[in-house]
């Protein structure tokens, strides 16, 4: 017999912890009708969310792809080393003084005996701090705490974020997420890319207006990305959009080297990007992973550049004779990825 779960009545409030993200930066913003946000890694995430949910609560795994099957058994691992009882899909209502509904959410797991939160993700790192703080605020008076654990769960790259969240700072952040609903006024935020009114917000274009002010070189007859359809007018707003990126790199580069003087920038700081692994050059990988030849071949991908640059000083050519016959030689076992496509400015 097929096991499911019921999330037909599971309902979203315009105010849900799921929108304060969002909301925080900007009450104007709304997600774009795209699959990327609303379609199939949607409907992925939901599968692997429930098929999590039935193993947790005695049942077996369904019939679901093996990477996502993958992706639950991790997330029911996780839960089984929590202690206490847990709850699933709860329904969190945040009751106001006059017994009215702020807002209405769901939270994917929860622990009470750990004051824990758990909310599962199953796509790429983001900042979820204001969504777990829409979780939070109905339970401060429901457990009788001042500190909630909240955990974003990410599937797909088996790791935790773990938070501390105190009730004044959750009621922070709810005051200024139904402050930014109630006004509904755009402004530029981390969201900008994913909102439904990116090509015609107010806030982005009153940007560029700002920027283009002064320049009679740089006056389009209309601002909105998706509104210029005259080839000439589009060509002057690449001339403006390439030289904004110059500008937009500029100043991000001579702003990292501030911080890294010690100069602090409000609201700014420089992150480490851990560097790129590779294997050491001669190392035995075949042996040390014990892999045959054939198991091991899929795995080759050496690097032409430094190809040539051997090459040429074992066979003593220069750079350019060497590249072209390593290329002739090597041509049976090349391949080549998918071309990518860059505009750029011609000199017509």
């Amino acid at each position: 017999m097929k096991q499911e779960i019921d999330h037909s009545e599971r309902a979203h409030h315009p105010l849900g912890a799921s929108q304060w993200p969002n909301l925080s930066g900007c009450g104007a913003f709304k997600y774009k009708e795209t699959d990327e946000y609303n379609g199939e890694a949607a409907e992925r995430g939901t599968a692997i969310h429930e098929a999590a949910e039935i193993v947790l609560r005695g049942g077996e795994m369904p019939q679901i792809e093996a990477d996502m099957s993958e992706e639950a058994d991790w997330l029911v691992s996780q839960a089984r080393l929590l202690s206490g009882p847990l709850e699933f899909e709860k329904r969190l209502e945040m009751i106001n003084s006059e017994w009215e509904t702020e807002y209405f959410t769901t939270a994917d797991l929860l622990c009470r005996d750990q004051f824990l939160i758990v909310d599962y993700k199953t796509g790429q790192l983001g900042n979820y701090f204001a969504q777990l703080c829409g979780m939070a605020l109905p339970l401060f008076d429901e457990w009788k705490t001042e500190l909630i654990n909240a955990e974003i769960w990410y599937s797909r790259l088996q790791y935790k974020a773990k938070y501390k969240i105190t009730k004044s700072i959750a009621l922070k952040v709810f005051e200024q997420v139904k402050s930014n609903y109630e006004t509904k006024t755009p402004r530029l935020c981390d969201s900008c890319e994913k909102c439904h009114f990116l090509t015609t917000c107010d806030a982005v274009n009153g940007l560029v207006n700002n920027i283009v002010n002064g320049r009679e070189d740089w006056n389009l007859k209309e601002y909105h990305a998706s509104r210029i359809l005259e080839p000439v007018e589009m060509s002057k707003a690449l001339d403006i959009a390439f030289l904004m990126n110059k500008w937009v790199d500029g100043v991000k580069y001579h702003a990292s080297k501030l911080i890294g003087q010690g100069v602090e920038i409000p609201n700014y700081k420089l992150k480490a990007r851990a560097g790129r692994k590779s294997i050491i050059d001669g190392a035995d990988v075949k042996g040390l992973l014990d892999l045959t030849e054939e198991e091991m071949k899929p795995a080759y991908n050496i690097g032409l550049t430094k190809l040539y640059e051997v090459f040429a000083k074992s066979k003593d050519l220069k750079p350019a004779t060497a590249q072209r016959q390593v290329k002739k030689i090597l041509e049976p076992v090349l391949m080549e990825s998918n071309p990518s496509f860059n505009l750029t400015k011609t000199t017509k």
